[in-house]
């Protein structure tokens, strides 16, 4: 590359500047904020980004200062060769003629040479000294600067970095939007994102955050580095950008990535995100079926089985514990108040009661149930329906897009395989209703379709009015 256009690149000298800036403080309370909600993966997205940045922003750093380092250990540890050769002359002078001299002779020949060795290990930890001065991180950072290829690499990097802050930032918004939304959460252009997010939040909201000046400023310079090579548009040249320029072309400086970061940090966290957006949680899952969790005795079983309520609310855009707990467990008939959680413990707990009968009443069991995983697929049996079943704006329920296309045993087969639950759990799911019949079905499969229709049948006799009561 040219010397003349290295001479247009502009970086920052300044070696402090390369440190890190990523606040782990801050990525460990959002974190916890959104562990266990809709927003963990998308958190975490961010997080991973942003650190995997900050580190590259702080290879110049690392690399002057491993260096200063590697040079004052080696130099501190080695003993100096004039010391060793005098060392050995003086081993070998006591061993061949010591025994000729007399005692004082040999004392004085001795401390001579030790005065000698002395000397030398002197002179060596002055020039270590000397080297030190020279040699030190901020001295190797000067001297590394003096080459251009050098100086281009940190040029680069930052204008990478830069972008890639920008970029993290605006798929985490992107995804939270989606979410908030219910739209699905793929690329589109920064204009629909906007209408979406004012049809979502609200314009005030919206003109706060995305609106915000820094931020509007951060966009346009990510796009005319994506684009345009870092040449200024016209929308930057008509703003206060606040950028160095050289030759129409943006210069991003250690300082700008940093800032970045923090700007970005504080316009829109997921705290405030998680503030906006109400969420069900593990915890929430856990409470609510806290009892029946605590028999299980596998480890990991619990953990899935939560994890598998926690994706199905959040791709049923579920928001609350209040809202599953307004929801009816079918659409087929009047629930007379029986809503989806009372029903999925009442069927939980029937199919467990059913099996510890049998169990005390049998001389001999002829089969073996797995209370596992029964308990399991009593809490998953119908965890479809929040795909299946969406509010209809009217007070009421009704079939989702995604419940005309695939009913809830077979949707919640499909996350619950998606969250590593056993084959046997996954059959409970798939074939407790009419879509088993027929089918091979495990013993707590059958179980669990008897406790499940003993909650259903009554309520649709009492519509025929065929239940003697």
């Amino acid at each position: 590359m040219s010397d003349d256009l290295i001479q247009h690149v502009r970086i920052d000298d300044c070696l402090k500047s390369y440190r890190t800036f990523f606040d782990h403080d801050w990525a460990r309370r959002i974190g916890d904020l959104a562990s266990g909600t809709v927003l963990d993966e998308a958190v975490f997205a961010l997080g991973i980004t942003w650190k995997s940045v900050a580190n590259t922003h702080l290879m110049p750093w690392l690399l002057a200062d491993s260096l200063a380092e590697l040079l004052q250990s080696f130099l501190g540890g080695t003993e100096p060769t004039a010391s060793r050769v005098i060392r050995a002359i003086h081993d070998q002078l006591l061993k061949s003629i010591g025994g000729s001299l007399p005692m004082r002779a040999r004392k004085r020949l001795s401390a001579k040479i030790n005065d000698l060795s002395a000397s030398a290990i002197l002179a060596r930890d002055q020039a270590h000294r000397r080297l030190e001065r020279r040699y030190n991180s901020n001295a190797i950072w000067q001297e590394l600067l003096q080459t251009s290829e050098f100086r281009l690499s940190i040029w680069g990097s930052q204008r990478v970095c830069y972008g890639a802050v920008y970029h993290a930032f605006e798929d985490f918004a992107r995804h939270c939007i989606a979410i908030a939304s219910g739209e699905e959460d793929d690329w589109r252009p920064s204009g629909e994102v906007l209408e979406v997010a004012r049809a979502t939040y609200g314009n005030d909201f919206v003109d706060s955050i995305l609106g915000d000046h820094a931020l509007t400023v951060a966009r346009l310079v990510r796009n005319a580095l994506a684009h345009r090579g870092g040449r200024l548009t016209k929308e930057l040249e008509n703003i206060n950008h606040g950028f160095g320029v050289e030759d129409g072309v943006v210069q991003i400086m250690a300082c700008d990535t940093a800032n970045l970061y923090h700007v970005l940090k504080s316009v829109w966290s997921a705290q405030r995100t998680l503030q906006e957006v109400p969420l069900i949680t593990e915890g929430d899952i856990e409470r609510l079926f806290e009892s029946i969790l605590g028999r299980i005795k596998d480890e990991d079983l619990p953990k899935k089985t939560v994890r598998v309520w926690v994706l199905a609310c959040q791709r049923g855009r579920w928001k609350s514990v209040e809202e599953l707990q307004k929801m009816p467990f079918t659409l087929l008939t009047d629930t007379r108040g029986v809503n989806f959680i009372e029903h999925t413990i009442a069927v939980t707990e029937g199919a467990y009661g059913l099996a510890k009968a049998q169990e005390a009443a049998y001389r001999e069991m002829p089969y073996q149930i797995d209370y596992d995983r029964l308990l399991a697929g009593g809490l998953l049996h119908d965890v479809g329906n929040l795909l299946e079943f969406e509010p209809d704006g009217q007070g009421g329920y009704r079939r989702s897009r995604s419940g005309l296309c695939a009913r809830h045993p077979i949707s919640g087969t499909a996350i619950a395989y998606e969250a590593g639950l056993p084959d046997e759990v996954l059959n409970t799911i798939a074939c407790h209703a009419k879509e088993g019949e027929g089918r091979p079905q495990v013993i707590e499969t059958v179980l669990i379709h008897q406790a499940d229709f003993a909650t259903f049948e009554p309520p649709v006799m009492m519509e025929r009015n065929t239940l003697i009561q």
